[in-house]
């Protein structure tokens, strides 16, 4: 059968269900509206920022472009390339002047320099040069003849630039004219690409991004971390001098990573906002159905025997008419159960005899098994003593059936005789002890209890708890007073499934109906508010509370 929702459950659904379209329905057009403009604004931020590396990558190649001006436009070094005699180190000293490499504007801002060196020759093949990098005088001649060699292909080729990577730098190739762009010789510049790198630095927090330097051959220096070719990048391209072409480039889809933190954000809060929605819902409807809830427990009072129980007012004249409905019916039946009260209390001591017959059979059994066991054996004493203690046991549990109440002292007697037997029996495999708390043991005596209402739930304990335990075990009976006389029994054996409490079971040898039928002999005699609670763990032990009234016998003059 399909379990059947509660009111609150329905109520909690409808205002979660409400809610929840609603902020969804918000979310998906903010979230749109959101979507459009940080996609453009991205946009025009990754334009400004790809223009921005490529402006100063550009700035460097305008610095160069004005230091080889510089240096077509000074005098000094004009001598170089056209006079017969000169002065080398002058013209070295007057070309490290003009190329300033270790200026500002050839850093940037970055650690790295972009122009390295600058050479120039003569139409006599002479050389000239300024290096940011001091060399030792046969590192330098080594340099000068490298760039001796990159000059003879230079002078092949018919292009204005020249360009040749190597491991560490680039080399850009050129003339040098005078005024009238008649040519004079050669110039050869060293550059770095670790400058070009610094200059994109930015570029590397991406995940997908692309940068090059391109020359009249070709790529010259070059980046590339594009992810996602399949989408149209973000680009922007700048011509810049000596034929370079400077180029960057950021995947669309660096956006929309972007964009995706801001939509788990958006979409965070409105699951949270759910929640919260579901809080404020299960509130409201829980507040909404507590007087329904009222009315139902009132109802199972009802049911189980409380006739006296009466609904409060109401604001709501539904819930105003039902508890008048409700009050009327309940007066009513009370007026029935104390017509038939009477009746119940002369079928009473005739059911609680015959619940206290159910308990004897099995026990004597063992317990004359046992000393029938002992007296073939031993024939001693103890034999003995054994006999009288079952003896005067027998006459606690069988020749008093007449009795319904004994006190406490005679019903703790029978307990004692039951337990010393079963600890003969056994021997140290079960041990026992008796406490009285808060009161001294004779201050118990004369208080009244039913009739073997403690020493079944011991036979129990011994039974179920401790005879099919491997190993020693130990059964403690407690008893306190306090606005009510509490009775513990309490073992360290096996344990049992509390469901199974009144339930007979055929194929076992023990049941657990003396804590039932007890149960039932307490509320009987003195309510609902007396009886037997269990604790019990497979594994570790049983305590049974067997709570009393406190009812003391008056002694007869």
């Amino acid at each position: 059968m399909k379990k059947k929702k509660t009111l609150s459950q329905h109520i909690r659904k409808v205002i979660v269900l409400c809610c929840t379209i609603a902020i969804l329905l918000q979310v998906v057009i903010t979230i749109s509206v959101v979507f459009h403009y940080y996609i453009r604004k991205e946009e025009e931020d990754t334009q400004y920022l790809l223009q921005s590396d490529n402006e100063m990558l550009n700035t460097s190649v305008r610095f160069l472009e004005e230091r080889i001006l510089a240096i077509q436009n000074d005098e000094n070094i004009m001598d170089f390339f056209l006079a017969e005699v000169y002065s080398a180190s002058d013209t070295e000293n007057r070309l490290q002047t003009q190329a300033d490499l270790f200026s500002e504007r050839n850093r940037q801002g970055n650690s790295e320099p972009f122009v390295t060196g600058i050479y120039l020759f003569n139409n006599r093949s002479d050389c000239v040069s300024t290096i940011y990098y001091p060399l030792a005088a046969s590192e330098k001649a080594k340099d000068v003849n490298e760039m001796q060699v990159l000059r003879q292909k230079y002078l092949q080729q018919t292009k204005p630039f020249y360009i040749e990577n190597d491991l560490s730098h680039f080399h850009l190739c050129l003339y040098l004219y005078d005024s009238v762009m008649h040519p004079l010789g050669t110039c050869i510049v060293s550059l770095n690409p670790e400058y070009i790198e610094g200059v994109y630095t930015n570029l590397e927090s991406l995940r997908s991004y692309s940068w090059s330097l391109t020359g009249q051959d070709g790529i010259v220096v070059a980046d590339n971390h594009l992810t996602h070719q399949n989408l149209d990048p973000i680009n922007n391209t700048m011509q810049s001098g000596f034929g370079l072409t400077i180029q960057s480039s950021v995947d669309r889809w660096e956006i929309y990573q972007t964009l995706e933190k801001t939509i788990i954000l958006l979409l965070s809060v409105s699951a949270a906002v759910i929640v919260c929605t579901a809080l404020i819902g299960s509130a409201v409807a829980h507040k909404a159905v507590r007087p329904l809830e009222t009315i139902a427990d009132k109802i199972q009072l009802v049911k189980e025997g409380h006739y006296d129980t009466r609904l409060g007012e109401y604001q709501t004249v539904e819930l105003s008419n039902i508890s008048d409905t409700f009050n009327g019916m309940t007066e009513h039946m009370n007026h029935l159960v104390n017509q038939v009260y009477e009746t119940r209390l002369l079928h009473q001591e005739s059911k609680i005899k015959y619940l206290q017959s159910q308990m004897n059979p099995h026990f004597l059994f063992n317990i004359l098994s046992m000393i029938g066991m002992k007296a073939a054996v031993h024939g001693d004493k103890e034999t003995q003593k054994l006999i009288f203690m079952l003896s005067r046991l027998l006459q606690g549990k069988i020749f008093r059936k007449n009795e319904i109440e004994i006190k406490l002292s005679e019903e703790m007697e029978i307990v004692e005789f039951y337990l010393y037997l079963q600890n003969s029996r056994f021997g140290d495999k079960i041990t026992y002890s008796v406490e009285y708390k808060g009161a001294d043991r004779d201050q118990f005596a004369s208080l009244m209890v039913p009739r073997l209402c403690i020493e079944p739930l011991v036979e129990n304990a011994v039974a179920h708890g401790l005879e099919p335990k491997e190993g020693n075990g130990h059964i403690s009976v407690i008893i306190s007073r306090n606005k009510n006389l509490t009775v513990t029994i309490e073992d360290d054996g096996v344990g049992f499934d509390k469901d199974t409490i009144g339930k007979e079971n055929q194929s076992s040898p023990h049941t657990h109906v003396g804590l039932f039928n007890i149960d039932r002999i307490l509320k009987n005699l003195y309510g609902d508010t007396y009886g037997v609670s269990v604790e019990s763990h497979i594994g570790t032990g049983t305590r049974v509370n067997v709570i009393f009234p406190l009812i003391e016998r008056q002694e007869e003059d």
